[in-house]
């Protein structure tokens, strides 16, 4: 664990692999840029000299790797670190939220059209049936973003570290 004044040496602590490349940070920067024009780094762009940013594919939330060079003696070390982009979350709650009334007056008009008996008030079922499993299908769909963004920023590591020379270690 990394504590204030102190380099970071230890483990990255986003829990992603380390990379140690026998190459100057300018180097790396380069092969890493040569890597993606190869198509092997979906979504890299270059935020400075030392920085660049690339696609961290997940299900259902895309996330994105930044890349950190840091001169290391004569080479350079890489660290990661894996963040969420916000905008599909909210879009995902805002659409869970906005479709549960209408989807009241739409099975209300479908009971009602075919079973003419059918007297209940719908949203007494059907609200507490679609609204109470929603923590547990967006605790879900958080788990399974940050898996199968873990699982894509591995691979993507991997790949960067075979360019500049490099193997990637926790």
């Amino acid at each position: 664990m990394q504590t204030q004044g102190q380099e970071a040496t230890g483990p990255n602590p986003n829990g992603l692999p380390i990379v140690e490349s026998p190459f100057p940070p300018g180097e790396v920067m380069d092969r890493a840029r040569q890597l993606s024009k190869r198509g092997k780094l979906p979504g890299f762009a270059a935020m400075s000299a030392t920085e660049f940013r690339a696609d961290a594919f997940a299900t259902p939330f895309e996330h994105t790797l930044s890349c950190s060079i840091e001169p290391s003696g004569s080479g350079s070390r890489l660290v990661f670190r894996a963040a969420m982009n916000k905008r599909m979350p909210w879009i995902y709650a805002l659409l869970l939220i906005a479709t549960v009334w209408p989807g009241v007056w739409v099975t209300d008009s479908m009971l009602k059209t075919y079973f003419s008996w059918y007297t209940i008030p719908t949203w007494w079922w059907y609200l507490p049936l679609s609204v109470i499993p929603l923590p547990w299908m967006w605790r879900s769909f958080m788990h399974k973003s940050r898996a199968t963004a873990d699982a894509s920023a591995r691979e993507v590591i991997t790949d960067i570290a075979a360019a500049v020379g490099g193997t990637p270690s926790t």
